[in-house]
């Protein structure tokens, strides 16, 4: 069979299966603000379990003075951490 003709249902099933997985990643809410300010000054915890309070997707654990993009994503939650307590955590 030429490769050419393998060409086309390779790529449509490769899209198929990215637009499977973008639909699996967005099945979880937004970050709750509130619940994010509920964390600040406690020990850390494991993420799933911070995302399980927070409705987050996303956790990005960072340390004070660590450089971070700026881009906002409103299913991440932003933790930093020091010496395992959770100094500032916010959505985005």
């Amino acid at each position: 069979m030429p490769i050419r003709s393998l060409a086309l249902p390779g790529a449509i099933l490769l899209t198929a299966g990215l637009t499977s997985m973008a639909g699996a990643q967005d099945s979880r809410g937004k970050c709750s603000s509130e619940a994010a300010a509920s964390l600040i000054n406690k020990a850390l915890l494991p993420m799933e379990e911070l995302k399980r309070m927070t409705g987050a997707g996303i956790v990005r654990q960072i340390a004070p003075g660590d450089p971070v993009t700026m881009d906002f994503n409103e299913r991440r939650l932003s933790i930093e951490v020091a010496d395992g307590k959770i100094l500032r955590a916010t959505c985005g």
